[in-house]
């Protein structure tokens, strides 16, 4: 059969709807006619129409886990979202097995990423408790060498330095000597404002509840100084030390991150999820609520737990999750400081360059400060480290 009038009618219609879909909010009226679109499609069969009605569904899980009380039918969601990624998956390969026709494929162009898909699919199931269905297709991943290890799953992979298998790094192994002094000297202030905040009514409960759907039970809050670049003025006026040590030009943060307090009540539990890139690592730093060992952070396959005025870094592209238990004494809460540092290991100058555009610390230093941190953590880690 060839490519009909009447199918690329169909095809023009279902561009505007992958547009609107890509648009703020857009999924929700798309999501019908999308639907709609695959009922009613000539007989090819579009695989990329089906992710992204995939992707609907999962963006409306993630809705229904964040407003909480609702895991029956967030669980119901999450099934239809594995179900159309499965079936989106059947009609991806036979269309590789037929040659991959592009010609008359006009959907092609708003094709998800192949790790995109991988991500999304295994999380689901991760989400559901099916961690074998989850790491048989993370090891999809893998075998087409988009990641190298199942563990940690970023869109793009980079080359790093090896860390030894590990996932956590100690703040002086990955930043220079003058900032580390910089962290540890603000935690004490950075306490004191987070107390007198609360003395004025400006505490835990003013800021944001988390609600990307990585926990359901209204117990995780945020409060954001920097995004990607961009300051908070108004976390800034209340917190203006994390402001003054955690600026561009006094900490190598992180071109697309974030720095930001977050608190999380006893009973918190953050499901297992990876971040997108490896360009970041990201430092927790304690600043209130003394936790135990029934309080910890999983990543890859280590365990750590929090230490007040201590800090430690991960490598944030790899698979995490986190349980609050008791806190400990008067407070509620426990507290961390959470910065995202330009990543130091990426073993290309360049890639390292664009991981912390916007940091001046990291501009001024130039490669310089790149090498000496380089030649620092290789040190420590028992790596050969020629002299110049």
């Amino acid at each position: 059969m060839g490519y009909s009038e009447s199918d690329l009618k169909h095809d023009e219609e279902t561009l505007k709807n992958l547009e609107l879909f890509r648009s703020p909010s857009g999924f929700r009226r798309a999501m019908p006619k999308l639907i709609s679109s695959v009922r009613k499609g000539p007989g090819k069969r579009d695989w990329v129409t089906m992710q992204y009605i995939a992707g609907g569904y999962q963006q409306m899980s993630r809705k229904l886990s964040s407003a909480g009380g609702l895991e029956e039918e967030e669980n119901q969601t999450l099934k239809l979202v594995v179900a159309t990624y499965k079936m989106a998956e059947s009609i991806y390969q036979s269309w590789l097995e037929s040659g991959g026709d592009t010609l008359n494929f006009p959907q092609l162009k708003y094709a998800m990423s192949r790790t995109t898909v991988l991500r999304h699919w295994g999380d689901a199931l991760n989400a559901l408790g099916l961690k074998e269905s989850a790491e048989e297709i993370y090891e999809i991943g893998v075998s087409e060498n988009l990641w190298t290890k199942i563990m940690c799953r970023p869109e793009k992979q980079l080359e790093t330095i090896e860390a030894g298998g590990s996932y956590f790094y100690e703040i002086e192994e990955v930043l220079p000597d003058f900032v580390v002094e910089g962290i540890k000297e603000s935690l004490k202030g950075i306490r004191t404002e987070f107390m007198k905040n609360v003395k004025e009514g400006k505490g835990v409960e003013t800021w944001k509840v988390e609600s990307s759907g990585l926990h359901s039970t209204h117990t995780w809050f945020q409060l954001p100084f920097y995004v990607d670049g961009d300051s908070k003025p108004g976390a800034c006026g209340r917190y203006p030390l994390v402001c003054e040590v955690y600026d561009g030009e006094r900490f190598p943060a992180a071109r697309k991150g974030q720095i930001k307090l977050s608190a999380m009540a006893g009973g918190t539990v953050v499901r297992k999820h990876a971040g997108p890139t490896m360009e970041r690592l990201r430092m927790h730093c304690s600043v209130v609520g003394e936790v135990g060992d029934d309080s910890w952070i999983r990543v890859g396959d280590e365990k750590r737990s929090w230490e007040v005025g201590e800090c430690f870094i991960f490598d944030e592209s790899c698979e995490h999750e986190v349980f609050i238990g008791g806190v400990g004494g008067d407070e509620k809460y426990r507290v961390v400081l959470i910065a995202d540092l330009a990543n130091p290991l990426l073993v290309n100058y360049e890639d390292y360059r664009e991981a912390s555009k916007g940091s001046k610390l990291a501009e001024v230093g130039g490669s310089r400060l790149y090498e000496e941190t380089q030649d620092r953590f290789m040190r420590k880690r028992g790596h050969d480290v020629p002299e110049l």
